[in-house]
């Protein structure tokens, strides 16, 4: 058995200046290892040793009963040790760092950080006794677990080149094809190459991109950087592939085309990656390397021949001449992120390629669609006719390049440039604005309509598009310490104007929701308009809810009933509370042009009440959402009677204790969207709901009260066996009616 001489001088274990070297000395003593002598170099101890190895008679890769190990130990602290084994025919076998001599073989022993390794102790014993079970569990073939990935085929670089998910159909079979590539430098000077998108696009270089797939090879078979294109064709002739032969042909088809004579050249190479000789392709590992101009290429591997400066091809193959010449750059290739992946690295397991449009563009809606395109989730479109300012960029997802730019182009100009294979398109306009032509192709074919928009226009806008699209809104409180979501049902028997309505029937009666749409008096001034203030709200709750928000948007797609849910965050503890409110089915009467949404807990409470204070009349007010754009009036809440009015078994006088001071306080916590709508009552059993001259009298003075503002007013009549429901306004000469 012939060994390989350790590197550096013959020293005594006296003269060891690394802790490690010290410590593996006196390990030596162990029975199944031997010390056979301590070198030294400039920057390291080494020391070799003699290991006894436990292997049974047959093995899987030729590890001997004894082997020589040569263990450098760096003076520098934190440089892990490298472990070389000292036999000259050592076999290629898995985990064997790659080095640029193959000479001795690096073992590769651990699978952490070294510096990890330090802080659980690494010491000699330690060290001696894990290169001793490397080799027993390389020899029987069970150092590999089935589970790890397969190894590199070749070192890697610090150069790269970013290609496309899809860069294997360029290049089926082999070809030569020209791509626009872009080239930066980063601040160790290492190069990074992008094949842009736009195959010859005027923004970078051309260049001829040679592609070649060999057949299939064992992993880990190639363990040396090729540094001419001679010595890459040898090594792949090792493992069976003829390079020079196809690269000839490729080269000749491209030298007839005079334009590609001074194009830089980068050949890649697809390497398909086995496990085992017999087991199937599991990977494809691609290396480039960049070679130089198509013409000295040609002349170097004896394609063409150079003559008085001119360069004019051979008739024949000059085979004298096989790339020995041609320098090599080896490039790392990573394939650009796709929507897959993404999805794969958030933990989605797969892509969504449910179709959304998103309206508004945001501090809030552009951290959304950011987290919701990164995690790969969904297949966005962007509505927003607002540019960038340069107060937005305290919370906006987007960066001082883009300031005046349409925000919804800039989102999409931006992460388009993120995945590969996910484009974002954007319409730079007021979704109020879209014809009926361009609204029918903006939601052909969608799964959901996000609004963020942080407008109740554009939300009731939405909710009475004409289109079965789900809806779902995402707004902050006015203070930003509050996140909204209001979703609408997949079958859209909730809408996303009832949801509103609802939502802020809650703030009156969840105390747990005091305060949520307060306004803090803080705002700045950005421009000379008088609407030209922004609210102050901390870009860290922004990011917060942002990340929230898209959580929840991608969990909706999983759940098909409507929602509303609040998240609140405790100002001390920084603690978010989620609050999650039941939405309820809303009966819509048409009375004439009027369209009466009336919720089903109102319906409850106004029966249980009639109900309990039987044989006696009672009744209350009304509480409810006026949308007079729209036509549309929701009655959400009702108040019962005041303690001063009257109860008798034929009639009902409300009065009025604490009624205003009520209704300031609705004001107040809803920020004006609820107010009073009318008067509610009761008729006793085996009456009609029909109204009296006096009910009459009731909604003419309720109408008197109501005509001052515009409004509509409203009755309400609670039988026995019907709830009866009376509208009218200044247009009419006489009240609607409506029965439930």
């Amino acid at each position: 058995m012939s060994f390989l001489d350790a590197p550096g001088n013959s020293v005594t274990p006296e003269s060891l200046k690394s802790a490690l070297g010290r410590e593996l000395v006196v390990a030596s003593r162990l029975p199944f290892v031997k010390l056979v002598e301590v070198r030294a170099l400039d920057n390291a101890d080494v020391i070799v040793l003699d290991f006894s190895v436990e292997r049974p008679r047959d093995v899987v890769h030729e590890i001997r009963h004894c082997e020589r190990i040569a263990v450098i130990c760096f003076h520098t602290s934190g440089e892990i040790p490298e472990v070389l084994a000292l036999r000259d025919d050592f076999p290629l076998t898995p985990h064997i760092n790659l080095r640029s001599c193959e000479f001795p073989r690096s073992l590769c022993l651990y699978d952490e950080a070294f510096e990890l390794l330090q802080l659980r102790n690494l010491t000699g014993a330690k060290l001696i006794r894990r290169i001793r079970e490397w080799l027993a569990l390389t020899a029987i073939g069970e150092l590999h677990a089935d589970d790890q990935p397969l190894e590199p085929i070749m070192l890697n670089s610090q150069d790269l080149i970013i290609v496309p998910p899809n860069i294997h159909d360029f290049f089926k079979g082999n070809s030569a094809l020209q791509f626009g590539i872009t080239k930066d430098q980063d601040h160790l000077s290492r190069y990074i190459f992008r094949i842009s998108p736009d195959i010859n696009s005027t923004n970078t270089s051309n260049i001829l991109c040679i592609g070649v797939v060999t057949q299939a090879i064992l992993h880990g078979v190639i363990r040396s950087i090729p540094k001419t294109l001679d010595e890459l064709s040898t090594l792949l002739s090792a493992v069976g592939y003829k390079l020079l032969p196809e690269l000839r042909k490729l080269v000749r088809e491209q030298v007839t085309h005079s334009e590609y004579m001074q194009n830089n050249v980068i050949l890649f190479i697809a390497l398909p990656k086995v496990r085992s000789i017999s087991s199937p392709v599991e990977r494809i590992e691609w290396r480039a390397f960049v070679l130089p101009k198509l013409q000295e290429v040609a002349v170097q591997i004896g394609v063409c021949a150079k003559t008085d400066g001119e360069v004019g091809l051979l008739l024949s193959i000059d085979e004298s001449c096989n790339g020995q010449d041609t320098n090599l750059n080896l490039l790392d290739v990573v394939h650009a992120l796709t929507q897959d992946q993404a999805a794969l690295l958030n933990g989605l397991g797969s892509a969504n390629t449910q179709k959304i449009v998103q309206i508004g563009v945001g501090a809030l809606g552009s951290q959304v669609f950011s987290n919701l395109y990164r995690a790969g989730f969904g297949q966005l479109t962007l509505v927003d006719n607002d540019r960038l300012m340069p107060h937005n960029l305290a919370r906006h997802a987007l960066s001082e390049h883009f300031i005046g730019q349409n925000k919804a182009n800039s989102m999409a100009l931006l992460l388009n440039k993120t995945l590969s294979d996910n484009p974002v398109t954007s319409i730079p306009n007021d979704i109020f604005k879209l014809n009926e032509d361009e609204l029918k192709t903006t939601l052909s074919g969608i799964n959901m309509i996000l609004d963020c928009s942080a407008s109740v226009p554009v939300a009731r806008y939405l909710a009475k598009l004409q289109s079965n699209v789900r809806r779902v809104s995402l707004f902050l409180s006015p203070n930003g310490k509050d996140l909204v979501l209001l979703a609408e049902d997949s079958a859209r028997q909730i809408k996303l104007d009832q949801l509103e309505a609802q939502y802020y029937e809650a703030l009156i009666e969840e105390s747990s929701l005091e305060g949520h749409l307060a306004v803090s008096n803080s705002r700045i001034r950005y421009g000379a308009s008088c609407r030209d203030v922004s609210s102050i709200i901390p870009q860290d709750l922004v990011a917060l809810h942002a990340a929230i928000g898209s959580r929840a948007v991608k969990q909706i797609f999983d759940q098909t009933p409507a929602q509303i849910s609040i998240w609140r965050i405790n100002d001390s503890s920084g603690e978010v509370s989620r609050i999650e409110l039941q939405p309820k089915k809303m009966h819509v009467l048409e009375a004439d042009t009027w369209k009466l949404h009336v919720s089903e807990s109102v319906l409850d409470e106004v029966r249980r009440l009639r109900n309990a204070q039987l044989p006696k009349e009672t009744g209350g007010t009304l509480i409810g959402m006026l949308d007079l754009c729209n036509r549309n009036i929701y009655l959400t809440g009702i108040l019962k009677a005041p303690d001063d009015s009257v109860e008798y078994p034929t009639h009902f006088i409300r009065g009025s204790q604490g009624l205003v001071e009520k209704y300031r306080d609705i004001a107040t916590k809803t920020l004006e969207m609820l107010e009073y709508l009318g008067e509610w009552h009761t008729h006793p059993n085996g009456c009609t709901t029909l109204p009296s001259n006096d009910d009459k009298q009731v909604l003419e003075w309720i109408r008197q009260d109501k005509d001052r503002d515009g409004e509509p007013s409203l009755m309400v009549i609670v039988g026995e066996k019907e709830i009866r429901f009376f509208v009218t306004d200044s247009t009419m000469d006489n009240y609607l009616e409506v029965c439930l």
